[in-house]
């Protein structure tokens, strides 16, 4: 059972009106179960209901947006059937039935009853065209089936492997292939979470949107209290997320990253009403972990978080003195493992979720930034990490270490280049598959693929652009994106196979896309659809493989 809301003031977001939280749409007319539709998420407005000759035909969800974005009505609203005939006028044209009616011989007199029939006969046709109309267009634009996409989404890119590979069954949910865009009012900093055929994100507007993924059609959004960077968990059919900023408060030790308030979110995943919020001290800016009912949460404050995702209520909390930024907590083994700054050397942490206390941490001396930002990936009890040491030269290491020990299984030298524009302080994120580790970084152009077990070089493929986000990796291909540039490279061999730009990077002065390399989303694959933020053009774009696969090459890699 929902629990009420507490705290906050939500809103259900409708095209044309705002509601307060919980309320319904008003729908004029038709009674208790006018009313009653209309709780239950229809759209359609005024009409509904409003005679009883009137019969609802319910076009199922929308079309694919156009490529403006604008959303579509939603449903064919009513149609109007007419009064039942009076015995003896041919057809009884009721309930959308037709039936013949058997008296006077009506069935035998042949063509002497034509000229009676005919206007009966085209208004049946028409309305057959209609019915035919409504219901292919139920079918052919219906939502994705339960099995596109997992029942749950409990941590950053749906597993702790952070492969944003979206699990589908059945040939329509292997087969959708969609293509829309819907413009946000802000970046979007954070993959979104795929669950039943509905996308879920954050924005820097503060505001977080669930989409039907095959239309791109927007379901709710939810207003929150500051920046959402985090991507939306999704359990129990309730959507958890955090909010916070990257200002700071305080001097010296009592020095808090984020302004304003910071909190953990929870939502009905329907209606996108609140349930409760848990206030954070300093941003909650990294996407949260869900597991055995408990929510987890390090944040700017110094302080890692266990709430109960049911009731919001605190249960415990950890001051582990580091400054977490956007490094999301792997959950594995009983321990969650994640970064942090200003405790002593930037350091990765893992805390013992039985015992409340750190289990071990691996000091990263060298390191000009990295791991306050980067998640963690962990696999067969080893945990993936990524370090740029040094300032003026950046050396980049990819890290294995074992889960239970915190100990060191390998260390891989990537290479050494300048810092980025960005400052350089960030790291890539490690996707890992079939026993391989897929990573790039943002102060090298390419990317790698490593052997999990050993960390032994594969194949390494430049390219143009430095690489952050977690690699998607499918059977064939290892798809990557970085400032507005989308990549499918052959996954056996590197070899580049498509390349397709969605947005022109901005000077290097704008604000705006400045919020991307802290938290390059990653692009996430379902079925034979591509979902990827459009970095600082505020808009999550969807769009089929093929088109992906079949683009022209890029440039020569500088």
């Amino acid at each position: 059972m929902p629990l009420p809301p507490r705290g906050g003031q939500g809103r259900l977001h409708v095209p044309g009106r705002s509601l307060r939280p919980g309320a319904a749409p008003r729908v004029r007319g038709g009674g208790k179960r006018a009313r009653a539709h209309a709780a239950g998420g229809d759209r359609t407005g005024g009409n509904a209901g409003k005679s009883r000759r009137l019969r609802r035909w319910d076009a199922g969800p929308a079309p694919a947006a156009s490529p403006s974005g604008a959303a579509w009505s939603g449903h064919v609203g009513v149609c109007s059937l007419g009064q039942k005939p009076r015995a003896g006028r041919g057809m009884s044209v009721a309930r959308g039935e037709t039936e013949p009616v058997r008296q006077s011989g009506m069935l035998t007199g042949g063509l002497a009853v034509w000229p009676r029939l005919r206007p009966v006969v085209a208004a049946v046709g028409a309305l057959a065209v209609a019915m035919a109309v409504v219901l292919v267009a139920k079918g052919a634009q219906a939502a994705p089936p339960a099995g596109a996409g997992p029942s749950a989404w409990t941590t950053l890119q749906g597993a702790a492997d952070r492969n944003p590979v979206v699990p589908v069954s059945g040939a329509r949910a292997a087969s959708l292939a969609a293509s829309w865009r819907l413009p946000t009012g802000g970046s979007i900093v954070a993959a979104p979470a795929i669950v039943r055929g509905v996308a879920y994100f954050g924005s820097m507007d503060h505001r977080v949107y669930a989409v039907n993924v095959a239309s791109g059609r927007e379901i709710w959004s939810f207003q929150a209290d500051n920046q959402v960077m985090s991507e939306p968990l999704v359990v129990g059919g309730r959507v958890f997320f955090s909010s916070g900023n990257k200002g700071y408060t305080g001097t010296g030790a009592a020095r808090v990253r984020g302004t304003g308030p910071s909190a953990l979110y929870a939502l009905d995943a329907r209606s996108g009403r609140l349930l409760w919020t848990f206030p954070t001290v300093g941003e909650a800016m990294p996407t949260p972990a869900y597991a055995g009912g408990v929510l987890y949460e390090p944040t700017g404050g110094g302080y890692f978080y266990a709430v109960d995702a049911a009731t919001g209520r605190l249960l415990w909390k950890l001051h582990e003195g580091a400054v977490t930024s956007m490094s999301s907590p792997a959950i594995a083994g009983g321990l969650a493992v994640f970064g942090g700054v200003w405790a002593g050397a930037p350091s990765f942490y893992a805390v013992d979720l039985q015992t409340h206390r750190i289990r071990w941490t691996v000091p990263i001396p060298g390191a000009w930034g990295g791991p306050d930002d980067l998640s963690p990936s962990v696999v067969g009890g080893i945990a993936y990490l990524q370090v740029p040491e040094g300032s003026s030269t950046q050396t980049v290491m990819e890290l294995a270490v074992r889960l239970s020990t915190g100990l060191l299984v390998w260390q891989r030298t990537l290479g050494a280049g300048a810092p980025n524009y960005h400052g350089g302080e960030e790291a890539g994120v490690t996707s890992v598959a079939g026993g391989v580790a897929y990573v790039g970084s943002p102060v090298l152009h390419g990317l790698w693929a490593l052997s999990a077990a050993t960390g032994q070089t594969i194949w390494h493929s430049p390219l143009p652009v430095s690489v952050r986000a977690a690699p998607a990796v499918t059977e064939h291909h290892v798809y990557a994106v970085s400032a507005g540039r989308l990549y499918a490279l052959n996954r056996a061999s590197g070899a580049l196979e498509g390349y397709l730009r969605i947005g022109q990077r901005p000077a290097e002065s704008d604000a705006n896309y400045l919020a991307i390399p802290c938290a390059s989303p990653a692009p996430v694959v379902v079925g034979k659809t591509l979902l990827v933020a459009g970095g600082a053009q505020n808009v999550l774009v969807a769009l089929p493989l093929a088109r992906l696969l079949h683009a022209a090459p890029p440039p020569v890699a500088r």
